[in-house]
């Protein structure tokens, strides 16, 4: 009984038997439907079970709710009536297969009840595979129905009995066995896969890994246990005997399930389990057109042969093709073609497109294929419910070719399954080239069809399609590309909660032959001559430290090779990864034939491990120049003269002798203590416009990984970024802005607004006051301040007037040889010199011992001031005063000196080769050799430095505005430490009071 028809019946019924109960107000019986005898209809008005009439011939219909004729009898035709008229058909006759009529019987068997009696011609059915012909093509009523059996492959319709047509067998199998459509269980084996016709197969043709009970089994990595399979229990064993009868459909859905099972053989740790990939291991070959066309085997090309991948991966078999980076050139896109199957095995659509092909996230649908020489880098996030309104199809992978002659090719691209185990080595050798892959399958995992959610669920977590281009003399030509997948799972759990995935999409680029190996060799030999001239450096150092004398080399002489080789090396790192950053940002983004693509990961990291090289020897180098800037000894040397009082008149007491006023030297050391931190070029503009460059005016987005330039960010390669060109980019702006500011400064702003050393040493002239400066043992610098007026603790009126004629050129110049205006001068001074001065001057070096320190001045709240040795240290100041000036006027016989000028060589090398043992040299300079002391002459270290720090710092976080931020801090940091520093250092070595330090 059909259950709508009893839903609707009972209704109605309900219904009737609430109108009558409420109309006569009485009580009925009432009847289940299941209590009906097998002659009894159900009556939906009374809600009882009603007899059909048997003298009507009458007998319940299917759905039990009315009476229909016996088989017996044909339905005669009449209008109205609760059932059919019936009429039983004569016995040797029998109705229609409609019941319309009563013909003659096709099949009367004659008999006999009791022997000796009369025969009974009775109505016997068609035998087994016959069918009844009661009527005509036209449909007009035999005159003589007959019994006509079914053909071979034909089986008379159950559903009418032996009456109707005859249809197919219900499975298909040989034909000897198809023409009785019964399959011999002894034999053969009756496959019944869904939705479609049983397989009667001979079971010689089953081999024994389609027999065992793990056919159906499936181990999945995220997942201790298999997992059973109704998608393998249902379609694996007749697809494979299908398919081994030639069925091309059977073998496309098992090269299917091979993919989804990724590509894993019938072993494992618990023993053979069955593989779809079995029916393709003894045929991994690239397919022959004269097998298809004549087809001979009717299995797709999946697996390339063991062993293969090096020689697939080096074939010419694109070398007629030429690509370009034209942007406009139909050969600048590498356009792919995805022959689209369904799950069945059903070729869908021979798409072509690009990274929409390769990923599930959302991509530029209008690109026609991957742009060549960009590098793309597309992630997003998937919920899995997306992922299980997927449809499960799979695809084949090629690459659209286009000859000279303008004939279009295709190419098929191998695939590598990373998880494979033989694909997770190194060595291509071992990998297992592949050719068919998926994006989503949420079929495989599924236990059961009624199941929404599977067990399991894979899906194409990361997906690298890497290409390398040939040498120059092929430019334009590639390799076959290859394309590295990388599958994860979803738990039923996780789909269940919607967990999201990430799937990611890159493309890399590298070249046949990579400019790696030059950049370790340029980076070897520059380095190691780094080192060469670091040694130059502290041979000079010993020399002027007075320990070049001896031929051994000890600790302090490797210590402070190691030191001075930092800069070099660290200069040379970063020269050589700049020029070749440089070089791949101008010759990649300004070519149309490809002769120069985007670094390769190795040469990045290599570049990468460069810079931040670079960074840290840098930043041992700026330490070092603290630490040698903060402990020089230095003097400020007073050439004023007391003035000689007036003779007092007779009977007076004598007047006091005059003293020098101290507020010149406070001036000038104040200065000094003002510029001894300042630098040339300003950090904060320096970093303000490389920051309003790149950002702002967008030239960072020169950097995306495509052969066009770009100012604003293009979302079309995701977050694809290449360290290479951001490198480049970086350094070229920083250095950019750093020159025109070098050009503002050093060409207008120093020459017509402010010279901070220049204003020092005009001060200095102005003051009467000359700077002894002492870097090494027995090396310094000297600055000669001495007045042209011989006085300059005077008046207003007084100074003006000197100036004035200084102006006019009415006074002697202001040089230390007279008639010349050379002022400042490098020292290489004999060691008796420093022993003299320490002699002289030992109060004045607090690192002398415990009567040094006794002299010195004592720590307060307000600084370093002077406390009760106000008389000895006046006294030391005084001597050294009176000791230097006397040296510098060649009044010390013992100690003098001569001025000439350095040598080339000597400049090159900055070294003195001259001997200085017995008389002191002093060198002219050019003008501010002294600045080395001061971060204003360690420009080029301070600012190599930042550049490296400013690198490093968005190499490792990909962030311009943070390297800037953290540039800023470390300058302004090391600025500080050099001010403080430098400020108490003045304090102690040339015993001015820190208080009066402003």
């Amino acid at each position: 009984m059909a259950f709508s028809s009893i839903g609707v019946a009972l209704t109605i019924g309900l219904l009737t038997f609430s109108l009558g109960l409420a109309e006569a107000e009485e009580l009925l019986k009432f009847a289940d439907i299941g209590t009906c005898l097998p002659d009894e209809y159900y009556n939906i008005n009374l809600l009882q079970c009603v007899k059909c009439s048997s003298l009507a011939n009458l007998m319940p219909s299917d759905d039990g709710f009315s009476c229909k004729c016996k088989a017996d009898s044909a339905i005669i035709p009449s209008i109205g009536g609760e059932f059919p008229r019936c009429q039983k058909c004569s016995e040797d006759q029998e109705p229609t297969f409609d019941q319309r009529e009563c013909v003659p019987c096709p099949n009367l068997v004659s008999s006999t009840e009791e022997p000796n009696s009369t025969a009974i011609n009775e109505c016997s059915p068609c035998p087994s595979g016959q069918i009844t012909v009661s009527r005509e093509w036209n449909g007009a009523i035999s005159q003589q129905p007959s019994c006509v059996e079914c053909a071979a492959g034909f089986k008379a319709r159950s559903e009418f009995g032996s009456f109707g047509l005859c249809k197919p067998c219900d499975w298909r199998a040989a034909p000897e066995i198809t023409a009785t459509c019964n399959c011999p269980a002894a034999s053969h084996e009756l496959l019944r896969p869904p939705d479609e016709p049983a397989l009667c197969v001979p079971k010689t043709r089953l081999t024994s890994w389609l027999l065992t009970d793990k056919s159906a089994q499936i181990q999945f990595d995220s997942l201790s246990e298999s997992v059973f399979s109704q998608l393998y229990k249902d379609r694996l064993r007749p697809s494979v005997v299908l398919c081994q009868l030639n069925n091309r459909t059977a073998c496309q859905f098992l090269a299917n399930l091979c993919a989804l099972g990724l590509y894993k053989d019938e072993n494992s740790d618990d023993g053979p389990r069955p593989s779809a990939c079995k029916a393709f291991r003894d045929s991994k070959r690239t397919p022959i057109l004269g097998a298809v066309v004549s087809g001979g085997d009717a299995r797709p090309w999946l697996l390339y042969g063991d062993g293969d991948a090096p020689s697939v991966l080096a074939r010419r078999k694109l070398s007629p093709v030429k690509f370009s980076l034209h942007p406009n050139s139909n050969s600048s896109f590498l356009r792919l073609r995805a022959a689209k199957f369904s799950l069945e095995g059903n070729l869908l659509d021979l798409t072509a497109g690009g990274a929409g092909l390769l990923t599930l996230c959302p991509t530029d649908e209008e690109e026609p294929g991957l742009r060549f020489g960009a590098k793309y880098r597309i992630s997003c996030s998937i919920s899995a419910r997306k992922l299980l309104a997927q449809q499960t199809t799979l695809q084949d992978l090629y690459l659209e070719a286009t000859l000279a002659d303008g004939s279009e090719k295709l190419y098929p691209i191998p695939i590598l399954v990373r998880n494979m185990k033989a694909n997770q080595a190194k060595d291509p050798t071992s990998w297992q080239l592949v050719r068919r892959m998926f994006l989503v399958d949420n079929e495989l995992g599924r236990t059961s069809r009624e199941n929404k959610i599977p067990k399991v669920l894979r899906y194409l977590k990361s997906c690298t399609v890497k290409t390398k281009a040939l040498g120059q003399e092929n430019a334009g030509q590639i390799w076959p590309p290859i394309i590295e997948l990388t599958y994860d799972e979803l738990s039923s759990d996780q789909m269940e909660e919607n967990a999201a995935v990430t799937v990611s999409l890159e493309v890399t680029w590298e070249m046949e032959k990579t400019p790696t190996y030059s950049v370790q060799v340029s980076a070897a030999v520059l380095g190691s001559a780094s080192v060469i001239w670091a040694g130059i450096a502290a041979w000079s150092r010993s020399r002027r430290d007075g320990r070049a004398q001896g031929a051994s080399i000890d600790l302090l002489t490797l210590g402070r090779l190691i030191l001075l080789a930092c800069g070099p090396v660290a200069s040379s790192f970063l020269l050589v990864s700049g020029v070749s950053a440089l070089l791949t940002l101008l010759l990649y983004k300004g070519q149309s034939v490809p002769h120069t693509l985007l670094p390769t990961e190795e040469h990045e990291t290599l570049l990468r491990d460069l810079v931040i090289s670079a960074a840290s020897l840098k930043l041992v180098e700026v330490l070092h120049l603290l630490w040698m800037q903060t402990k020089v000894d230095l003097f400020f040397m007073d050439w004023e003269r007391p003035k000689v009082a007036p003779s007092p008149p007779p009977g007076s007491p004598p007047t006091p002798p005059s003293r020098v006023s101290i507020w010149r030297t406070y001036l000038v050391a104040n200065e000094w203590n003002e510029i001894q931190a300042t630098r040339r070029t300003s950090v904060t503009v320096q970093l303000l416009v490389t920051v309003f460059c790149l950002q702002v005016i967008g030239i960072e987005h020169w950097a995306t990984p495509d052969p066009e330039l770009h100012t604003v960010a293009q979302s079309k390669f995701g977050e694809s970024k290449s360290l290479a060109l951001r490198f480049a980019v970086g350094l070229l702006v920083y250095i950019v802005a750093y020159v025109v500011q070098w050009l503002v400064v050093t060409g207008f702003f120093e020459r017509y607004v402010s010279n901070s050393v220049q204003q020092f040493i005009d001060l200095c002239s102005v003051a009467n006051i000359s700077v002894f400066i002492m870097s090494h043992e027995n090396y310094g610098f000297y600055l000669h301040g001495r007045s042209a007026h011989g006085s300059a603790d005077t008046d207003m009126q007084s100074l003006g007037e000197q100036l004035k004629r200084e102006q006019e050129d009415m006074c002697a110049h202001r040089g230390l040889v007279p008639g010349c205006e050379q002022q400042t001068f490098e020292m290489a001074l004999p060691p008796k010199m420093r022993a003299f001065c320490r002699r002289v001057t030992a109060p004045l070096d607090t690192t002398s011992g415990h009567r040094s320190r006794q002299l010195m001045s004592t720590k307060s709240k307000n600084g370093i001031h002077w406390q009760g040795n106000a008389d000895r240290i006046a006294q030391a100041y005084d001597t050294m005063n009176k000791f230097l000036a006397a040296f510098f006027q060649h009044a010390i016989r013992e100690l003098d000196y001569e001025i000439k000028e350095k040598a080339f060589l000597e400049k090159v090398l900055d070294i003195e080769l001259a001997d200085s043992t017995e008389k002191a040299i002093l060198y002219a300079d050019d003008g501010s050799s002294f600045d080395r002391v001061l971060f204003h002459g360690a420009e080029f270290t301070l600012f190599s430095f930042d550049l490296a720090l400013f690198c490093c710092t968005e190499m490792l976080f990909s962030d311009f505005l943070l390297a800037a931020i953290v540039t800023a801090l470390v300058a302004n940091a090391l600025m500080v430490i050099r001010q403080i520093s430098g400020r108490s250092n003045v304090a102690r070595k040339t015993l001015v009071d820190e208080r009066f330090l402003i």
